[in-house]
């Protein structure tokens, strides 16, 4: 826990509350609105009523409550900072303070004001403090730390979080991710997984516009999105990516070389004929057996009708928000292609290379030649850290444009087609299939018994008895 962290809590009080409330600005007058929803909801010490916003994880928000309480103080007064008693564990000991001391126990007030009644008021508390400290004239320098000035500094801004690896070290943003109201910034391949949260610090917008101004002009422009991403290109530019919604997304997901291609729908159906056309004359006959024989079969007609809608806007959403991946031609006529990829979803790795036989355009047909593609990913019913299966296609399936096919190729590095030929040595097979690879070094060491093949049918997870 640092203080910055309490800021952090702060700001999420204030964004949970102000949906059953309305907006809380860090004012007298906000917490004023805080103690009068306290005393509708919570009559009883410590019995709040049900479904109100105490109800759950009582807790967890008192203790922000508590924080947002420090901060509309420590907002209003210059000489005021947070303290954390290194020598204790409890956070009834945090305080807020100046340079003659301890001057009040806000996330204690803030228990006490809902375990033991109104008799500990935060608001009388609030300006109590206020008004005797603004009369006071006491030093700032001799009792504020470097997080201190950061925080008088910058902390009137959000706080969002940044790899410490960047924070304390001479590395760029390479990658900021915005998910449910928060950035998270990090160094290329760093991890975002709840297992290496204790790697993040806090950082403030404002600082990211000091720290990292060409970036911040990208966020600035960025922030009424729901979900986006801002990848940083060798060039020193930066790669918008936005939530790609569909049927066939994890919503919590987003993929790590975002596709962002407009379909070209006549080039699809010239390179997948055969699909389309039966897809298409389902639609046809069922159409032509409700006006010529019976309506019964309207209700085939309508249900071909909505496969035709999934099928084309799968297709879309494929080229759209699907992932690039570097895939490389193994065999010509049959054509056969493999492609490598990591199925993690941010925690471990759990690189496969899939071989798979497709159809090829004529500048693609030579065995040896690298070719970007594009995929979708599909969930797993075991909730395990990593897709079920990908469907990957060579990107000239829906995109006629050469330039861009070289510009997605361009953004791959020589050791991720060397990646590709050292997969391929492991495997020992140009067979179809979906194998995993690395499995010693990798994740895959801990699910010996999946058989990724199976896709969304695969193993479930191995009992303790089993095991």
């Amino acid at each position: 826990m640092d203080k910055k962290n309490l800021v952090f809590q702060a700001q999420v009080f204030k964004e949970d509350l102000s949906t059953v409330i309305g907006e809380l600005d860090y004012s007298l007058e906000s917490l004023a609105k805080v103690e009068k929803y306290i005393s509708e909801t919570v009559p009883i010490e410590g019995k709040p009523n049900k479904n109100s916003f105490f109800s759950s994880e009582t807790s967890d928000k008192v203790f922000a409550l508590g924080c947002y309480t420090g901060e509309v103080i420590r907002r209003l007064l210059s000489t005021v900072v947070w303290y954390i008693d290194a020598d204790s564990d409890s956070p009834l000991s945090i305080s807020l303070t100046n340079s003659v001391g301890a001057i009040g126990f806000v996330i204690n007030k803030a228990y006490k004001r809902i375990y033991e009644g109104d008799g500990d008021d935060l608001l009388h508390f609030a300006k109590v403090l206020t008004t005797d400290l603004l009369r006071e004239d006491v030093e700032t320098t001799s009792h504020f730390d470097d997080e201190d000035h950061n925080i008088a500094e910058f902390g009137n801004s959000k706080a969002c979080f940044i790899s410490n690896e960047v924070y304390n070290g001479d590395l760029d943003v390479d990658d900021a991710n915005y998910s449910e109201g928060n950035w998270i910034f990090t160094n290329q391949g760093e991890s975002i997984g709840a297992d290496n949260r204790d790697a993040f610090t806090f950082i403030f917008l404002d600082e990211v516009k000091v720290r990292y101004p060409k970036l911040f002009s990208e966020i600035d422009k960025r922030t009424n999105e729901e979900r986006l991403r801002i990848v940083k290109e060798n060039d020193g530019s930066y790669r918008f990516q936005k939530a790609h919604k569909d049927l066939f997304f994890d919503s919590s997901s987003m993929a790590s070389f975002q596709g962002n291609m407009k379909l070209n729908p006549i080039q699809w159906i010239k390179m997948n004929t055969a699909k389309v056309f039966r897809v298409t004359l389902y639609l046809i006959l069922s159409f032509y057996a409700m006006i010529k024989i019976h309506w019964i079969f309207a209700i085939v007609f309508v249900g071909c009708l909505l496969y035709n809608l999934w099928y084309w806007f799968g297709v879309k959403s494929r080229f759209g928000g699907g992932n690039v991946s570097p895939g490389k031609v193994i065999s010509v006529s049959p054509d056969k292609i493999a492609v490598a990829t990591d199925l993690s979803k941010m925690i471990g790795n759990y690189p496969v290379v899939k071989i798979l036989k497709t159809k090829l355009v004529k500048e693609d047909k030579k065995v040896g030649k690298f070719i970007p593609t594009v995929a979708i990913y599909n969930e797993n019913p075991h909730g395990y850290p990593f897709w079920a299966e990908f469907h990957p296609v060579p990107v000239s399936h829906g995109v006629t444009d050469r330039d861009h096919w070289r510009h997605l190729l361009s953004k791959f590095k020589k050791e991720d087609f060397e990646e590709i030929d050292n997969y391929l040595t492991q495997i020992g097979t140009s067979k179809i299939g979906t194998y995993k690879v690395d499995v010693e070094t990798s994740e895959w060491k801990n699910f010996t018994h999946v058989d990724i093949n199976k896709g969304i049918n695969l193993e479930g997870p191995i009992s303790d008895k089993e095991s």
